[in-house]
């Protein structure tokens, strides 16, 4: 997620550089795109990633490009990516440096998932485009730090600002997949997925979703978010 292409990661020494599956979104979405091809099932995809798809820090430039796989396969999977990381903005925020993650903003989601554009944006084309799938709307210019807990729960139909190639372009599209915040180990704040098999046919068809923390605070909806806390969701025709 931190690299778009291999290209941008020739200086990167981690030890994950000799990733069989690839150090950018570029390898490694392909290879996760020949594995889903390989199944003959329609089970659901739990994917963990430490590092987000969608737009804040400007740190993760394959968000659009692994958008853009997940989408492909949600045609015949339920997919679920659930994200962290991002826990320095909401600590930021805590101590006032930006605005207060709990408050009502209008431009929060909503129960369906969408939601609107994000303040102060200004209008740009960036000059490494992506090949999107539901490309909603035209690039914009990332220009401020928004409510990080607009994204704890975006559901498929909903709009997500994604990080593109170019560190200070957004896109946001419709995904087709669960989007959520895992939680921040450091912050004491975690999340659950319990698979239910509602009519008892041997498949997976919903999913009941809880966020949940180390202290006594009673969280009733994901972030700024409509959705209540906890959530059953069914799952989504292919």
């Amino acid at each position: 997620m931190c690299y778009a292409a291999d290209s941008s990661a020739r200086d990167y020494t981690g030890l994950d550089k000799i990733d069989a599956f690839g150090v950018s979104a570029q390898t490694a979405s392909r290879a996760f795109l020949r594995w889903a091809g390989t199944l003959n099932d329609s089970a659901p995809i739990i994917v963990m990633s430490h590092v987000p798809i969608h737009a804040n820090r400007g740190d993760n430039p394959g968000g659009a490009i692994w958008a853009d796989a997940l989408n492909e396969v949600a045609s015949e999977h339920d997919i679920i990516l659930m994200f962290g990381h991002n826990h320095t903005i909401e600590e930021k925020a805590m101590k006032g440096n930006l605005s207060n993650p709990q408050e009502n903003n209008p431009d929060s989601l909503n129960f369906n998932g969408s939601g609107g554009p994000m303040p102060n944006d200004s209008i740009t084309h960036g000059d490494i485009p992506h090949d999107s799938i539901s490309n909603d709307s035209v690039p914009q210019v990332i220009q401020n730090t928004v409510n990080e807990q607009y994204y704890y729960l975006v559901l498929p139909g909903g709009l997500l600002p994604v990080q593109t190639a170019n560190r200070t372009v957004r896109d946001t599209i419709t995904i087709k997949f669960f989007y959520m915040n895992a939680g921040y180990l450091k912050l004491g704040y975690a999340s659950t997925i319990k698979l239910l098999d509602s009519d008892s046919d041997g498949s997976f068809d919903s999913y009941k979703i809880k966020r949940y923390t180390v202290s006594d605070t009673v969280i009733s909806y994901f972030g700024s978010t409509e959705i209540p806390n906890p959530v059953i969701l069914g799952g989504y025709p292919h």
